[in-house]
């Protein structure tokens, strides 16, 4: 564990040197400069950023602890900045425009994540966030159930 430990330093270091990466006051963590962020994200073809756009998203909805998780306000508001920077577009049309042949699984999990930001949203006294986030679940999951009945 020590010798994985230094070389996690070893590795670090140079990158926290060039200021390409940030220790996180108070906490055991890096973060990549936000510099460095959209360079790596200009450097994207556009069908490549639309994958890790989605990617980006579900992650971040998937990783907001529920409300039952002890201080999980404190790791909810740790989100807000990563969720808000996302949320901008419609995930769904995004998907929908996809090269990628379409996959309900992808539509649903996208919408839970739709829904899990709405709760991140509430949860931190975002409402109109969080009414925005819930209305997008609620309509993708309309025309799912209208487009599954109408092929009935």
């Amino acid at each position: 564990m020590a010798n994985s430990k230094l070389a996690f330093i070893q590795t670090v270091k140079p990158l926290m040197d060039y200021s390409l990466i940030e220790g996180i006051e108070g906490l055991s963590s890096y973060a990549t400069h936000p510099v460095v962020h959209e360079w790596a994200w200009r450097m994207l073809k556009e069908e490549e950023k639309v994958e890790y756009y989605w990617l980006a998203i579900v992650i971040i909805a998937e990783a907001v602890p529920s409300s039952s998780e002890k201080n999980f306000w404190i790791l909810q508001r740790r989100f807000l900045p990563h969720a808000g920077r996302r949320v901008g577009y419609d995930l769904l049309e995004i998907h929908n425009n996809c090269d990628k042949q379409r996959n309900s699984i992808e539509d649903l999990i996208v919408l839970a994540a739709y829904h899990k930001l709405g709760i991140l949203y509430r949860n931190q006294g975002k409402l109109s966030e969080a009414e925005e986030m819930y209305q997008r679940a609620l309509q993708g999951r309309e025309k799912a159930f209208f487009t599954e009945t109408k092929a009935n």
